[in-house]
């Protein structure tokens, strides 16, 4: 798939938002948040969030503390958002650093107002919005078109940096895990249109399969929060 489908239509900005001026946004926020933790000896791990399936809401809620021996995941992971253009006939808002902020609607209630943002604890969300960690990306209007980009970041930053997907979409974890390769392995091509393998260093991949927990908040924070700690504990390079 070429970058001018996989994203940047102009359906929700005049920004441009294809995957070369995503990508460059997105590593301008994560050298400037790594260059804060590694001056602590930290580590700072890409999860990839699919946003149509998984999170908008959950990450609303407060996260557990963490694990006895386990590092404070909030430390080591930068959270890049995927979402399309049907994003708003299962919520009221486009996610931002300002919407992912209101507290939780409801079904039935009525609309909160822009401004009202969440004061009740600090949530996933306000911990990622308040310290730079989070990068959401719109992505084309045509079918799968956040997993075609998905598929297209993964096939790049792989090589670069350890990566995390998050997501429920079994179809898009089938598709990745099948075409990612051992190290030292030739690539393989097939007849697929998102063609050609998708990584190239499987030990920078992991996945959370949401699905697994029934898309329940607390299990899949937890399965996160592992495979940072393993991620940051294996020592692989940024």
């Amino acid at each position: 798939m070429s970058e001018r489908l996989a994203n940047g239509d102009g359906w929700l900005t005049t920004d441009c938002h294809c995957l070369r001026c995503e990508s460059l946004r997105v590593l301008d926020k994560l050298q400037s948040f790594q260059h804060v933790h590694r001056v602590h000896g930290g580590k700072v791990i890409l999860v990839l969030l699919d946003l149509d399936n998984f999170g908008f809401n959950q990450f609303k809620s407060v996260p557990p503390q963490p694990a006895a021996g386990e590092p404070n995941c909030f430390a080591h992971i930068f959270v890049w958002c995927f979402f399309g253009s049907c994003f708003t006939r299962y919520h009221s808002f486009w996610p931002s650093d300002e919407t992912v902020l209101l507290p939780f609607q409801q079904p039935g209630a009525a609309p909160q107002r822009a401004g009202a943002l969440c004061v009740t604890g600090d949530s996933v969300w306000k911990h990622l919005v308040l310290n730079k960690q989070v990068h959401f990306t719109p992505c084309g209007g045509q079918s799968q078109g956040a997993d075609n980009v998905i598929v297209e970041v993964v096939r790049s930053f792989s090589l670069t940096h350890p990566l995390i997907l998050v997501t429920g979409d079994n179809g898009l974890l089938q598709y990745i895990s099948s075409h990612t390769r051992s190290v030292g392995k030739k690539s393989r091509r097939d007849d697929d249109s998102r063609a050609d393998t998708v990584d190239f260093a499987s030990p920078n991949l992991d996945f959370v399969n949401t699905l697994v927990s029934g898309k329940r908040f607390i299990p899949v924070w937890r399965d996160l929060s592992s495979k940072v700690h393993q991620m940051v504990a294996s020592g692989r390079r940024t």
